[in-house]
Formats: C-alpha cells, structure tokens, sequence
C-alpha cells in the first residue's frame, strides 16, 4: 500500500503567508483611511470658506488629526476686516443657496456652520466655524 506524499511546511513559507496577511491588513486599513478624510474634507469644502475680496486674518486653526475638515475636529477662527452686518449677511446668504441648491450639512461628519460676531469696536468681523468628522477614527484624541 503506498502512501501519498506528505506535504512538509516550511518556516519560509509560513512566515510570507504571515506577513502577506498583516500587509494586506494594514494596507486595507490605510486606505479606509484616506477614503474617509477624503470624504470628510470633500463634505466640508462647500460649507468651510473664507469670506471672499476682503483681508482675513486667521486667529487659531485647530485640528485633531491629519489636516483640517478631515477626520476628526477642526475650528477655524478668522477675523475679516469689512463690516460685520455685510459678512454676517455674506455667510447667511451663501448657506441659505448651498441648502437650497440641495448641499447638505448632515453627511459623514458634522458641519458647525459659520457664526459671525462683530470685533473690537465693531469694525472687524471674527467668524467661527468647525466640523467633526468621523471622530471614532481619530485615535489621537
């Protein structure tokens, strides 16, 4: 009665098949990653600018991961030299078009949209404004 051949594994082979795994693993998770703050910041670029054909200045900018509007929390302070009514009513406009032109402000993450307060002597505007996207992805915190 002759036996089949028995089939020997080798260390070599173990550990490639081993590291194939992890590999793929990590590359799997770093690209959901990417796709998520991609994601992100795409979900937040319409509702995220800057008041536009005036001096900005930016006061803090703060983000807890990568880069800002991605994954995690970002705020964004600006103080913009024009009259507080005219940027209040610039942002109040542009939010109310984005809306109705069907840009949503619930999506991946949360948009903060932008608050305007008059500055010093109210001739400056400072405006506030943030997102938290995907926050159980940021392990920094």
């Amino acid at each position: 009665m002759a036996y089949p051949e028995q089939r020997t594994t080798s260390l070599k082979g173990c550990l490639i098949v081993s590291l194939l795994m992890v590999g793929s693993t990590v590359l799997c998770i770093f690209f959901g990653y990417v796709t998520a703050d991609v994601l992100c910041v795409r979900h937040a670029d319409p509702w995220m600018v800057d008041y536009p054909d005036a001096e900005v200045e930016v006061i803090t900018q703060e983000h807890s991961f990568l880069r800002p509007w991605g994954i995690g929390a970002t705020t964004r302070v600006i103080r913009v030299y024009e009259d507080p009514r005219v940027v209040r009513q610039w942002y109040r406009d542009r939010h109310f078009a984005l809306d109705a032109s069907g840009t949503d402000t619930q999506g991946i993450g949360t948009i903060r949209l932008a608050r305007t307060s008059n500055g010093p002597n109210d001739e400056t505007a400072i405006v506030r404004m943030g997102t938290r996207c995907t926050m159980a992805l940021d392990f920094t915190r």
